[in-house]
């Protein structure tokens, strides 16, 4: 999904939470990024598979594999 001048507002990781934490740490230039205005204003999900148990944003593919659906 595109917001304003049509950068992301909606970002669909294909890592866990914690990859995608752990890679925000890792990284010096994606972790300058990830402190940016622009990482904090997106939705960021991460990929369950499973109905997650913990809270958090999560999505999967939906039947067709190639559409992200949030966990609701």
């Amino acid at each position: 999904y595109q917001g304003y001048f049509g950068l992301p507002t909606v970002i669909y990781v294909k890592a866990s939470m914690d990859e995608l934490l752990a890679a925000c740490e890792a990284d010096a230039e994606f972790k300058e990024f990830c402190s940016t205005i622009l990482f904090n204003t997106l939705r960021a999900y991460a990929y369950s598979e499973d109905p997650p148990t913990k809270d958090g944003k999560y999505w999967h593919y939906d039947a067709d594999g190639v559409t992200p659906i949030v966990w609701a």
